[in-house]
């Protein structure tokens, strides 16, 4: 298996987000020193009721994490 390299990841903690993962999302995008490099994003989700995920379609580099345990530690 190989493994692909990563130069960027960014990690957002997601739980009933919808009202500011989208301004999150967009204000990556805006860097423009994302095109000199390989980057991910990594939205974990901490068992969100609200459309955060929905909100995040279309979205490049975007992968989804689901904790279903609640809370910060998790």
């Amino acid at each position: 298996m190989e493994i692909s390299k990563v130069d960027i990841s960014f990690i957002l903690p997601c739980y009933n987000a919808s009202k500011t993962i989208k301004g999150c999302l967009d204000s990556i995008y805006s860097q423009t020193i994302l095109n000199r490099f390989s980057y991910e994003i990594l939205v974990v989700d901490n068992n969100s009721v609200d459309d955060s995920l929905e909100l995040i379609n279309g979205y490049s580099h975007v992968k989804i994490l689901k904790e279903t345990v609640q809370g910060r530690s998790h």
